[in-house]
């Protein structure tokens, strides 16, 4: 990403006023939670990563989806370029944790998470294939991206 790129929402994207908006957020944010719990049921989603956090948000959505018997043991990760971008979520958001880093290269090991996902961040890459190579290998089960181009 170029280093003027500016990073983050400006609108609260999750909750519209508009009610056409607030339709087809609600539609997302059932279907991505649906797809959530059904990974649960093929394998246990217990260490979560999102790439390009923003405002936690979708992060927290993604955590308690995926919420496990034992959820003091699970990890929930929140990662953007900026930590100036998600200081409200480390208030909103005290169940997940957030770092500062790069796509191209996430600062965790192979196989650290059981889940990946990477909501709308992929149509802001200058090089999507290397932005996905560290995704995958970081993931030891599932990515989750959604793209709206």
């Amino acid at each position: 990403m170029a280093e003027d790129t500016i990073h983050g929402n400006y609108i609260d994207k999750y909750h519209p006023r508009n009610p056409i908006e607030r339709h087809l957020v609600g539609c997302f944010l059932r279907e991505w939670g649906a797809l959530v719990v059904s990974m649960q049921k093929e394998h246990p989603v217990r260490r979560i990563l999102e790439v390009g956090c923003g405002d936690g948000y979708l992060l927290d959505h993604t955590r308690r989806n995926a919420a496990s018997v034992n959820p003091d043991d699970d990890i929930t990760v929140g990662l953007e370029p900026g930590l100036d971008v998600v200081a409200p979520a480390v208030q909103s958001y005290p169940a997940c944790r957030f770092v500062n880093g790069s796509i191209y290269t996430l600062p965790f090991p192979d196989n650290s998470f059981d889940l990946v996902t990477v909501p709308e961040v992929f149509e802001h890459l200058d090089d999507p294939s290397a932005g996905m190579a560290e995704v995958l290998r970081v993931t030891a089960k599932y990515v989750l991206a959604s793209v709206p181009w």
